[in-house]
């Protein structure tokens, strides 16, 4: 039994147990030391994770392949970038001095990695939980808000929903295949066809579980409410990490059960196929008309998230699609932690000012931050060059390549559709002046904000011009 590879794991739960006897010192200070240490903590697990890439450990329950590596490099550089910008909001926005926020997201990142790198049932769902209880923590962060206390609430319910989903859905399969690993589940259904009615039940539970994760319609309704309860900083968090941990899980799911023709071929097969395929395109259309109405950013972006997701979904469905939805994702990542970077730089001190006419006059109060908005949400409509047309690009690239034409069109008037409420986003920075409404920046954004949106900037522009960073790892 190796154990170097839970090293990653390992500098994690050190850097989240020290963050949280930081807690206990009175010192406003102990807010800037658990950022150093939560920083410490995710360099350490990057250069330990990277030195144990490929390895396997206790018999194949965790292991590093190429996939796990790419959503890994993802979540701990997205994590590294929240973490940097997070001081100025805590602190100055929301008046919050202590350690939590980081001890949970420190937590929340070992849940994913736990996800991802697993191919055990009931080890998953211990990962989804540390993930998923992480992040009630988070929307709750600030006591005093009511909204947010209601988020958190109905996320918790949700959570436990899918859970229970995931649970049965699991059960039902260990009942035909008579283990948890998902390798050997595989293996055994290759070779004992036909299969009895509750093993189909069980994997299109666990696909249902993980659609609640990634707010797939018409499992998203407690997306819209999560976020808008929630800070601006747990938002952007909730918008990238959960995504990650679900799609790794779920494309397990898919290239076991979906794409394979060893396993569940036919019309069985199509069956589950287009059911995933349907929760794409409802994604993509229930995503974008309602955001569409929303006066208010993180709904609006929330039902963005849904769009996106409807996106990495619908190329699950082709051989290959792995590859394509892991650009795609890592894209979203980086432009998400960028997009929530300037949202915390312009927040107010309960992000009342976070609607589209808070926005009017961000142009001419802060150029810099407008200009790196605009870069952000360009890559969101996935105009080129960036990340976000260079993912979409191969999404419908894998989908027309596998026969699905249909699929593809229906993405790309989606995709033509959400540049319809990204450009109100710049109208509002740039057309209308609304002093009096913009209310955020009466001081000057924090050099290291700045300085985190320059970085996802930076991805953002790397990704889209050379997209082999991502695809090279295949």
């Amino acid at each position: 039994m190796r154990v170097a590879e839970l090293l990653p794991l390992a500098a994690l739960g050190a850097g989240a147990l020290s963050v949280l006897f930081i807690g206990i010192l009175k010192a406003q200070s102990r807010t800037r030391i658990a950022q150093v240490l939560t920083l410490i903590s995710l360099a350490a697990s990057l250069v330990l994770f990277v030195r144990s890439a490929g390895g396997r450990a206790f018999g194949g329950v965790f292991m590093y392949d190429t996939l796990s590596i790419i959503l890994i490099l993802t979540a701990v550089i997205s994590a590294f970038l929240f973490t940097a910008f997070a001081i100025p909001y805590l602190t100055e926005r929301r008046k919050l001095f202590g350690s939590e926020f980081f001890f949970f997201l420190l937590t929340a990142l070992a849940g994913v990695i736990v996800m991802v790198c697993s191919g055990n049932l009931l080890i998953i769902v211990i990962g989804l939980e540390m993930l998923s209880v992480s992040l009630y923590f988070l929307a709750a962060m600030d006591r005093t808000s009511a909204r947010g206390i209601e988020g958190a609430v109905k996320y918790f319910i949700m959570g436990a929903v899918a859970l229970a989903f995931m649970l049965y859905g699991i059960s039902l399969v260990y009942g035909f295949t008579h283990t948890i690993e998902l390798e050997r589940a595989v293996g055994y259904a290759a070779v004992n066809s036909p299969y009895p009615l509750y093993f189909y039940l069980g994997v299109l539970f666990i696909l249902i579980g993980f659609s609640f994760k990634l707010a797939l319609v018409p499992f998203h309704f407690w997306a819209p409410d999560a976020y808008e309860g929630s800070s601006v900083l747990s938002t952007g968090i909730m918008s990238v990490l959960p995504k990650i941990a679900a799609f790794a899980v779920l494309a397990k799911v898919a290239g076991f059960f979906f794409a394979s023709q060893s396993t569940i071929a036919g019309g069985e097969r199509m069956i589950f196929l287009y059911t995933l395929a349907a929760l794409a395109v409802l994604s993509m259309i229930v995503g974008n008309v309602l955001a569409l109405a929303q006066p208010s950013l993180k709904r609006l972006l929330a039902f963005s998230a849904i769009v996106h997701s409807g996106f990495i979904a619908s190329v699950l469905i082709t051989e290959g699609g792995v590859q394509q939805a892991a650009l795609y994702l890592a894209a979203y990542a980086a432009t998400s932690a960028g997009m929530f970077a300037v949202l915390t730089a312009i927040a107010d001190e309960n992000d009342g000012n976070l609607t589209l006419m808070g926005l009017n006059g961000l142009s001419a109060r802060s150029p810099v931050l407008a200009a790196l908005a605009v870069l952000f949400i360009a890559s969101y409509a996935g105009l080129p060059p960036l990340a976000g047309f260079i993912g979409k690009f191969y999404v419908f690239k894998g989908l027309i390549e596998s026969g699905y034409e249909w699929l593809a069109v229906i993405g790309i008037i989606n995709a033509l559709l959400s540049i319809a409420y990204y450009l109100k986003i710049i109208m509002a920075m740039y057309a209308y002046n609304g002093e009096a409404s913009f209310r955020a920046q009466s001081h000057r954004p924090s050099k290291i904000v700045t300085a985190a949106a320059f970085i996802a900037a930076i991805l953002v522009v790397a990704i889209g011009v050379w997209p082999n960073m991502i695809l090279g790892f295949f």
